[in-house]
């Protein structure tokens, strides 16, 4: 897997935060061990969003 900036590794939290509503404050995606901060549930439309903004944002990054 390719290594990921600092500023992309931000921009991925904020749409991550931006369309999952249980991320919501969270401010980044690093493991936090503890199993109430680091599962959750989400809707499948939530992910989706996520997936497609985080996949235009690899295309903007080329």
């Amino acid at each position: 897997m390719k290594s990921i900036t600092k500023n992309e590794e931000k921009k991925l939290a904020a749409i991550a935060e931006k369309c999952i509503p249980a991320l919501e404050g969270r401010c980044d995606l690093k493991q936090k061990f503890s199993d109430e901060q680091d599962f959750f549930e989400t809707s499948v439309w939530s992910l989706e969003a996520a997936l497609i903004a985080a996949y235009e944002l690899g295309k903007q990054s080329k």
